[in-house]
């Protein structure tokens, strides 16, 4: 039986722009009326051109960016409703890896710090935290040697093998992966879509994947939406979508 794990209704993100003082305020509609499903253990991919609101939607999910309307239901809550110090709670369960790991990573921190922020900030008790960063390297592929190096000391690669161990390390039930390898080389990037599908199925994670590259959203998604213009225009079954394209 499939168990729905978030579901997203309406949602919808405004923002306001004014090129002169005289003038009266515009709002430019960057997420519009967007629905969408996710199944436990599954992965939706959404894709569109650039500025056409993806990473926006996966932002609104997590309320890095507030939505201005709509509802995100996550274990029986509307999410957007709840506050900062709820909101906290359930970012445990909720995480996301973002493009480029170096700009999300303070350079001044070893590994050991950046990995142990999460821990430190959802009081995982201190006796744990050591086999959790532990198992944590292991499962994306890296070991403890590395804990002790700073970001610069790293490649691109095991940089975000880095954001993703910081992204698991809570043992989230969602992850939203927002271009998770575009900036990396090419032949860097399948090692890491791997990875990300080895996690699922030892995890039991739910990923929605942001992209704009049609082969990495075919490579690990089971299902796919399409944004165009801020809307969510098509959505379906991996195979259905790219044999009989709409849009």
């Amino acid at each position: 039986m499939t168990t729905t794990l978030l579901e997203v209704r309406n949602l919808e993100k405004k923002f306001s722009s004014k090129s002169a003082w005289f003038q009266s305020k515009k709002y430019v509609h960057a997420v519009n009326g967007v629905s969408l499903e996710l199944n436990e253990r599954e992965t939706i991919g959404i894709v569109g051109e650039s500025g056409c609101g993806k990473s926006t939607t996966g932002r609104c999910v997590l309320r890095l960016i507030e939505p201005t309307s709509g509802e995100v239901i996550f274990q029986g809550k509307d999410i957007t409703t709840l506050s900062k110090r709820e909101m906290n709670e359930i970012r445990k369960d909720i995480q996301m890896v973002f493009q480029d790991p170096m700009a999300s990573m303070n350079p001044k921190l070893t590994i050991r710090e950046i990995l142990s922020e999460p821990l430190i900030a959802h009081k995982v008790p201190q006796k744990e935290r050591e086999p959790l960063l532990n198992e944590t390297l292991r499962l994306v592929g890296l070991s403890e040697n590395h804990l002790e190096r700073y970001p610069h000391e790293m490649s691109g690669g095991q940089r975000q093998r880095i954001g993703i161990a910081r992204a698991i390390i809570l043992r989230p039930k969602i992850v939203v992966l927002d271009e998770p390898v575009s900036a990396l080389d090419v032949s860097v990037q399948s090692q890491i879509l791997n990875l990300l599908q080895d996690l699922q199925e030892e995890l039991g994670l739910s990923y929605i994947l942001i992209s704009h590259d049609l082969g990495v959203v075919e490579h690990i998604a089971h299902r796919v939406g399409v944004m165009y213009l801020g809307e969510m225009v098509e959505m379906g079954g991996k195979e259905q979508l790219f044999l009989i394209r709409k849009h």
